[in-house]
């Protein structure tokens, strides 16, 4: 910083006041932790409401929920009650807890062993129909979907297990892909053995 100072009284005689841009940093520092804060939830909770329903990853969105719930707090408490940031930082804590209410449906619904016979059900029980591959979490929110999970966390977890099972056949179909049985006479005899 005085090596700055330096060159511009040299070059300009006069010094620039560098102090007043390192206080004004710290004050506006709370405010640009609030914009961007509430910027990163806003573009998160919009791809979580609006983006394709399959592309839902529950863990991470309820990751990022506990964190912003938790910087919410933070950010609550740096402003003076009666500011414009304080109502900003409230209604941002009151916003990120509102989601709270969407993420048991997201974990159920964003099940990677829900297949298109599980869908049918759902839409059977929702007496509606839903497409996961184009439709948002916004969008089966709309048509009740809280009114039904119970019977829709039934079928997520029939689901699952269904998928474990699957995917251990597949791993077990991949080793054994190469695998060579060779059948021969036992003993000259008529019967075979592996």
């Amino acid at each position: 910083m005085h090596e700055i100072n330096d060159h511009e009284k040299k070059l300009f005689g006069i010094v620039s006041p560098f102090d007043n841009f390192v206080n004004l940093r710290k004050e506006l520092a709370p405010y640009f932790e609030l914009w961007k804060t509430v910027g990163d939830f806003l573009d998160k909770k919009k791809s979580w409401m609006s983006g394709p329903f399959l592309e839902l990853n529950h863990g991470d969105a309820e990751m990022a929920v506990k964190l912003h719930t938790k910087n919410s707090s933070k950010l609550n408490k740096l402003f003076k009650a009666d500011s414009i940031a304080a109502r900003i930082a409230q209604e941002f804590r009151e916003d990120v807890l509102s989601v709270n209410e969407y993420l048991p449906a997201m974990e159920i619904l964003s099940n990677q062993g829900l297949k298109d016979r599980h869908w049918a059900k759902i839409d059977e029980i929702m007496g509606t129909k839903f497409n996961p591959k184009t439709g948002s979490l916004q969008e089966i929110w709309a048509k009740g979907v809280k009114n039904f999970l119970p019977q829709i966390e039934e079928i997520s977890e029939t689901a699952s297990k269904e998928y474990r099972l699957e995917s251990m056949l597949n791993k077990m179909e991949k080793e054994w892909e190469d695998l060579n049985f060779v059948i021969s006479n036992w003993k000259n005899s008529n019967v075979l053995i592996l």
